[in-house]
């Protein structure tokens, strides 16, 4: 090893000293690293003792302002219902969007609203549809971290927070897109809506029984404590976001199976919009009556019973027009004529068949488009399944003639056709019970052959039987197996075609069908509450 005498000054800058040194051997040598830690040290040394100084690491000062107004470029904004909207569904870019522009703070027990800050609450949460800056996921993150939150959040709220931004499970985007834009308008809203957040953790740990856990049951505790406060005051009692809250309160009910206070809300709700003057006052609030609309549809159609609001047309921006409608096919074709020689008033229920199976098209061609992530638009659920829902559940009638029993058994195997799409969307709280139950009712009722309509009784029967367990189940095959004969088919793939024909999902009932009649079970047990689908999407951690 050589240490050569110190190299000249460069012309480079004036503490441009170099140290050549060579190292021979694999041995370190410890007086090759000393002398090479003392040349280090020798300009920090200096810059230290220079003018009685210390080198300090670099700070930046980040500037956030308080409004971001000024960063963007200003623009006309027109209301949500003059905005010209193309005729084709979109399927990227969900309401997570619209959000209130205007800042939220937090609600402390030492600094409540007075009321005239709580109309001026009301009349913005009126605007969220109309001026609403876009919310973005930063980094690789699944919050947002500039979120102005309407309370102030300790740890757990911003594990709800995450878990509510968490894409792994299909049931969170359908309800975030929608509720947590409406929730964080107001503090008993964003209340309710952590509710739920801790309600679904709950669901996803594979309970069998009513998911209500500690956490969920303080968060709806103060929800409604804060909703009571409100209603008591002129100015606020009749406000969006105490409509808002108490339709998230019936949502709670609804996916805890407690169908008593889904009634006690929504009623409550319906009260309320008609001291209003009617549901079209909220127009202005589209995330609103999207959310009523959503809770509206889950309990009606759990119970069978008609809908409280009609179905909020203006607001469904995903709905397929037109233009997406298949011709029937041939099977098709030949039953509507016999339906409708028999039965010409009643075409309604045709229409809605014909209307669900060029959504069915639709849908099998965006699955193969999104390799699925069409399930996690809740948007087309909202703009499609649910109108379609929502007009079977009219269908019902009280006058429970001959004539009638035959709409309600089409209806019912329509509802139960569409309870495992529905699941997929992670719609939840899908359960199918009383369905299964009123129309074996109907059929027992109807037992002699339809004629020329058995393939639609054979088709009810099928639906019927993929639905339900148990002792309904065997009843539902053993019915099909005499329907079968009646239509003289020889095997169970050329009745599958037939059904194909008249509304029919490949992806779910090829391998249900085969299971019933096989005489296999479900896998995923009817008793768990909020439901689930085995096919995609949303499923509990069993």
């Amino acid at each position: 090893m050589n240490l050569h005498p110190q190299a000249s000054r460069q012309h480079g800058g004036p503490n441009l000293d170099l140290v050549f040194i060579t190292q021979t051997g694999p041995k370190k040598s410890k007086e090759a690293q000393s002398q090479v830690r003392k040349h280090v040290m020798k300009d920090i040394g200096k810059a230290r003792r220079k003018d009685g100084k210390r080198v300090v690491p670099l700070r930046f000062a980040l500037e956030v302002p308080d409004s971001l107004e000024s960063l963007i470029e200003p623009k006309v904004v027109e209301r949500m219902d003059s905005v010209v909207h193309p005729s084709g569904p979109r399927t990227i870019g969900t309401d997570i969007q619209l959000l209130n522009r205007h800042a939220f703070r937090p609600l402390e027990p030492n600094d409540p609203l007075d009321e005239m800050e709580q109309a001026m609450q009301q009349e913005a949460s009126q605007q969220i549809a109309v001026t609403a800056p876009s919310i973005e996921r930063l980094w690789t993150g699944r919050m947002d971290p500039f979120i102005r939150y309407p309370i102030k959040m300790d740890n757990y709220s911003l594990r709800l927070m995450d878990h509510i931004f968490d894409d792994r499970y299909g049931n969170i985007p359908p309800y975030r897109d929608a509720w947590l834009p409406v929730g964080l308008t107001d503090t008993a809203t964003f209340y309710q809506v952590l509710s739920n957040a801790a309600l679904n953790i709950a669901s996803l740990r594979g309970r069998e029984t009513v998911p209500e856990s500690r956490e969920s049951m303080v968060y709806h505790t103060k929800a409604v404590m804060l909703v009571k406060q409100n209603m008591s005051k002129k100015l606020t009692a009749t406000s969006d976001t105490v409509i808002a809250s108490i339709t998230a309160f019936a949502c709670y009910s609804h996916v805890t199976g407690n169908q008593g206070g889904w009634h006690m809300h929504m009623n409550a709700v319906k009260e309320i919009v008609k001291h209003r003057g009617g549901i079209d006052k909220l127009d202005s609030n589209r995330l609103l009556r999207i959310v009523i609309f959503w809770a509206d549809i889950g309990g009606a159609c759990t119970e069978d019973i008609p809908p409280l609001f009609p179905i909020p047309t203006k607001q469904l921006y995903e709905a397929i027009g037109s233009e997406y409608s298949i011709p029937p096919p041939p099977l098709a074709v030949k039953v509507s004529k016999s339906w409708l020689q028999s039965f010409p008033e009643h075409f309604e229920i045709l229409s809605i068949m014909n209307d669900l199976r060029s959504f069915m098209a639709y849908l099998k061609t965006e699955v193969l488009l999104t390799n699925g992530m069409i399930f996690r638009h809740g948007e087309v659920a909202a703009s499609n399944l649910l109108p379609l829902q929502h007009r079977l559940l009219s269908l019902i009638s009280r006058n429970e003639n001959e004539l009638q029993r035959k709409v309600n058994i089409l209806r019912l195997g329509c509802t139960l056709f569409m309870a495992e799409i529905r699941r997929l969307f992670g719609i939840m709280g899908v359960l199918s019970g009383i369905h299964t139950e009123k129309l074996r009712g109907y059929m027992e009722e109807q037992m002699r052959s339809w004629g020329s309509l058995e393939i639609l009784r054979a088709w009810v029967l099928a639906m019927g039987a993929m639905e339900s367990r148990g002792d309904d189940r065997i009843w539902f095959f053993g019915e099909l197996v005499k329907s079968k004969a009646e239509l003289d088919v020889s095997s169970w793939d050329t009745l599958k075609e037939d059904f194909r024909q008249i509304l029919w999902y490949d992806d779910v009932n090829d391998q249900v069908f085969l299971e019933v009649c096989a005489g296999v079970e479900p896998i995923v047990a009817e008793s768990h509450v909020l439901g689930g689908s085995r096919f995609g999407g949303y499923r509990p951690l069993l």
